[in-house]
């Protein structure tokens, strides 16, 4: 009889040596799946930052080509306008010039009339008309250069406007790209989030029951061999 107990207090042993080796077994396997998780929430904040990263380094890349671009653009229509105006004050200077000559040329004429005025009198009649055409045809001439500087002007000035018009659009559509894109990221980022917090959440909780059900069998084995040693 006593043997017989004695066998099953040994099988009782084995057994609540293996409950105990299943429950640390247990807690290990948990506590490898809380580190998983972790490691993985570390390697996808790091995915995340190299992410930012290039796309913050693309985007410079493009603002800085978008302005080399702008201030070539800009120099081209300097130079443009800065040609057109000299060639403008180039005709200026040049019927202002003509004018001078013909006024010269009256004055000589009515010099000359003077002194020859019984004997040229038609001649200088004729020449003055001549002088005062002239003078018509270069008066017509500066105020087509004018035309042409004031159009010059006009035409840059629509320009200029024309160009800031689609800077501004160009911004805006700029702005609500990044405003779709951030809002996009942010979703995933918070999906992310939930998703590693519940698998912590789980890994905790299975660590907790590994953890009572190692306390309950240290504790049942414990009562046990007290009982044991009161017999």
């Amino acid at each position: 009889m006593g043997e017989k107990k004695k066998k099953d207090a040994d099988k009782k042993m084995k057994d609540d040596e293996k409950k105990k080796k299943d429950a640390e077994k247990k807690k290990k396997e948990a506590d490898k799946k809380k580190q998983d998780a972790e490691k993985k929430k570390k390697e996808a904040d790091k995915k995340k930052q190299d992410a930012e990263k290039k796309k913050k380094q693309e985007a410079d890349k493009k603002k800085k080509e978008a302005d080399k671009k702008k201030q070539e653009a800009d120099k081209k229509k300097k130079q443009e306008a800065d040609k057109k105006k000299k060639e403008a004050d180039k005709k200026k200077k040049e019927a202002d010039k003509k004018k001078k000559e013909a006024d010269k040329k009256k004055l000589d004429a009515e010099k000359k009339k003077k002194q020859e005025a019984d004997k040229k009198k038609k001649e200088a009649e004729k020449k003055k008309k001549d002088d005062e055409k002239k003078k018509k045809d270069a008066e017509k001439k500066k105020k087509e250069a004018d035309k042409k500087k004031q159009d010059a002007e006009k035409k840059k000035k629509e320009a200029d406007k024309k160009k800031q018009d689609a800077e501004k659009k160009k911004k805006q559509e700029a702005d609500k790209k990044k405003k779709e894109a951030d809002k996009k990221k942010q979703d995933a980022d918070k999906k992310k989030k939930q998703e590693a917090d519940k698998k912590k959440k789980e890994a905790d909780k299975k660590k907790k029951e590994a953890d009572k059900k190692k306390q309950d069998a240290d504790k049942k084995k414990k009562q046990e061999a007290d009982k044991k040693k009161k017999q």
